[in-house]
């Protein structure tokens, strides 16, 4: 009889990791075209799949595959919500799953997902959230709650391996799905969750989220307008301001879309007159030069000469420019 359990586990095991495999094309797709209906209902299963399996194999991450199952919709004009259906077999195997889920470290499946006995705090996990959001966003990419869990495990070489390595500071414990993890965030004010067309979207509370909607300047400068010295200077200017006036421990700290937000506010006060995509590559530029510095964490600290070589940094713009 055990012989025949051991031999269904290591079945599942290599179910386990081409279904990770499907996840991953199948989510790369989905950045590409997110209302792709067809891909939304391939994830799905593959979602409800990875579920069962997890499931059988007494791994807590059952939970949070499903429950991505049960949230995904397919997006068409007559109706925008779950699958019925999914949602029912999904909540039959969390019911049948759910008093027998007794460990998850004990099994070690031949993947880095679920192999690692790593634990991180929660801001460390917040850290690699607010990277992986701000890269995505600057990117143009999705940030619907359903990928950023993988996002998060390939942008951070192994060091987030799902939640069940996040330690909750108000319980000791791990948190028990993904979908606690977002709350817990949202709830200290580092993300805020939307419905968009029926999927969860996860934005940064700083995060300009209606780039050049309804701007009329998008009509009058486009994304690689010239910009003139004054406002060079003008737009530098600000960034040194939010470095001085910024708190180092603050998560926002040097982030790209914390320092493009103050840009913008030069716009609405009317100081400088850019579309929103043209300041984005603005900020780009000002990065080239070597204004700012990057850090691994993907914020930004200014140069040791920035303040003091203002003017030969608008020289470096401003000739780069000319030459495009």
């Amino acid at each position: 009889m055990w012989s025949k359990v051991y031999k269904l586990r290591q079945d599942y095991n290599g179910e386990i990791e081409l279904l990770h495999k499907g996840e991953v094309n199948i989510e790369e797709a989905l950045k590409l075209n997110p209302f792709h209906n067809y891909s939304i209902k391939i994830h799905r299963s593959i979602c409800l799949s990875l579920g069962r399996r997890y499931g059988f194999l007494k791994n807590n991450q059952y939970l949070d595959y499903l429950n991505k199952a049960k949230e995904e919709v397919v997006f068409n004009l007559s109706k925008n919500y779950p699958s019925k259906d999914i949602i029912d077999q999904a909540n039959y195997l969390i019911d049948t799953f759910k008093n027998n889920i007794t460990i998850s470290e004990e099994i070690t499946l031949n993947t880095t997902k679920i192999s690692s006995k790593q634990k991180i705090s929660s801001d460390v996990a917040m850290n690699i959230m607010v990277g992986i959001l701000e890269k995505s966003a600057i990117e143009g990419k999705p940030t619907r709650s359903l990928v950023i869990d993988g996002f998060m495990r390939k942008g951070s070489e192994n060091i987030y391996n799902g939640t069940k390595n996040v330690i909750d500071p108000r319980t000791n414990t791990p948190f028990k799905s993904f979908t606690k993890l977002l709350e817990f965030f949202e709830e200290e004010k580092i993300i805020e969750i939307k419905i968009m067309r029926g999927f969860k979207e996860v934005f940064l509370v700083n995060q300009e989220q209606d780039i050049d909607d309804g701007d009329v300047t998008s009509d009058l400068y486009g994304p690689h307008q010239p910009i003139t010295r004054k406002d060079w200077s003008i737009i530098i200017s600000v960034i040194v301001k939010t470095f001085e006036d910024g708190n180092e421990d603050d998560v926002f700290y040097g982030r790209f879309m914390t320092i493009l937000k103050q840009i913008t506010i030069l716009k609405k006060m009317k100081k400088i007159v850019y579309s929103n995509s043209r300041l984005k590559n603005a900020l780009n530029e000002i990065y080239k030069v070597g204004f700012l510095n990057k850090l691994s964490d993907g914020s930004f600290r200014l140069s040791k000469d920035a303040k003091k070589s203002i003017k030969i940094y608008v020289d470096k713009l401003i000739a780069n420019q000319d030459l495009t």
